[in-house]
């Protein structure tokens, strides 16, 4: 036999491995529900949550494209708080519907990555009626690049404006609800980009673990899940991103931050926040066996002035997980579930009331 006919021969061979593999895969490889365990490679059988998450249906708050008019509650915020596109959490899951729920507000969201508060502080519907609440939320990881929020504000701000908020009325709504279950782990037919992705996955994990954007930590108890591996940690590896970063560099955005409540409530916003939702390995820190050196704890730091208005939902997030939640961020994902939902839209309203936005 010629070498060419060799060469074919061997090519044939593997790609042919390749394809046939990708294929099982595709047959008996569960549709990933998660996105941790489909950046990872990780089995939904194993991590998959079991126990049903609530949604509201339909959707008790707007997930708007631009300035809604007739609004009472603006969030500005990332997919902790609402869908963008390619993104997998049910828009009824989010906590503004726990707290329009609770409030009867009219309220709406818009993505931090489609919108600069420059830009929506010069829309002429937010400069005719700008809304009695602002909540800018970001991701705890998301402290090392906020450069599209902080960039025009003055990081020597550190002096909060003095502010009167007025009292919203509480009118709570009767919303619709139901169930939201994890699909059957049955397949019929081949997913070859399923199959393709895992295969992936494998062979990275296996060649340099250190591409994967999934992390993996051991937990000291179990039950703080209600997947299989109840006893194990997926964590987004952006959660690490912010070990580096210095006192100076938080005690700039913080100072930023406090820049621009007092630029907001100049512009007419009746109570301006900054909520800064706990990265999962954060919230499960004191469970995780081996927890990174140097590990920092970003909102206590940016809360060490109260001038800045921040509901501290780390210390939610700590009472839930002590008292045993269940699925306080979902297993298979970097998402809260809904009682991580739930937990930010009780520390919202909390915060509101203490602060004199909403009577008692």
């Amino acid at each position: 036999m010629s070498r060419y006919r060799i060469s074919l021969l061997v090519l044939l061979v593997v790609y042919g491995g390749f394809g046939l593999t990708i294929a099982w895969f595709g047959m008996r490889v569960p549709p990933y529900v998660g996105d941790l365990t489909r950046l990872g490679g990780y089995s939904e059988v194993d991590y998959g949550w079991r126990a049903p998450q609530q949604r509201y249906q339909p959707a008790l708050y707007r997930q708007a494209a631009s300035y809604p008019a007739g609004i009472e509650v603006l969030v500005l915020g990332d997919s902790m708080s609402l869908h963008n596109a390619g993104e997998q959490t049910d828009p009824g899951v989010y906590w503004p519907n726990h707290l329009a729920k609770a409030s009867g507000w009219k309220i709406a969201a818009l993505h931090r990555a489609e919108w600069l508060l420059d830009d929506l502080m010069q829309d002429p519907q937010f400069q005719a009626a700008p809304p009695r609440v602002f909540i800018l939320e970001f991701a705890e990881r998301a402290i090392t690049a906020l450069g599209r929020i902080t960039a025009g504000a003055d990081p020597t701000a550190c002096q909060g404006v003095p502010h009167d908020p007025q009292p919203l009325p509480l009118e709570p709504l009767v919303p619709r609800s139901g169930v939201w279950s994890p699909p059957s782990t049955s397949i019929a037919g081949v997913d070859f980009s399923l199959g393709a992705n895992h295969l992936k996955r494998k062979l990275l994990n296996a060649l340099h673990p250190g591409w994967n954007e999934t992390l993996h930590f051991d937990l000291d108890r179990g039950g703080l899940f209600s997947s299989r591996a109840d006893r194990s940690l997926l964590v987004y590896a952006d959660d690490l991103r912010k070990v580096d970063a210095t006192a100076e560099q938080i005690e700039r955005q913080r100072c930023a931050l406090l820049s621009i409540q007092n630029q907001m409530h100049a512009a007419g916003v009746g109570y301006f926040m900054v909520l800064v939702v706990p990265d999962k390995l954060s919230t499960y820190r004191r469970q995780v066996v081996d927890l990174p050196a140097g590990y920092p704890e970003i909102i206590a730091k940016l809360a060490r002035d109260p001038a800045l208005n921040l509901p501290r939902l780390d210390l939610a997030f700590d009472r839930a997980v002590d008292a045993g939640t269940p699925d306080l961020f979902l297993p298979n994902d970097t998402h809260p579930g809904v009682a991580g939902h739930k937990a930010i839209a009780e520390s919202v309203l909390r915060h509101l009331v203490a602060a004199g936005v909403v009577a008692e």
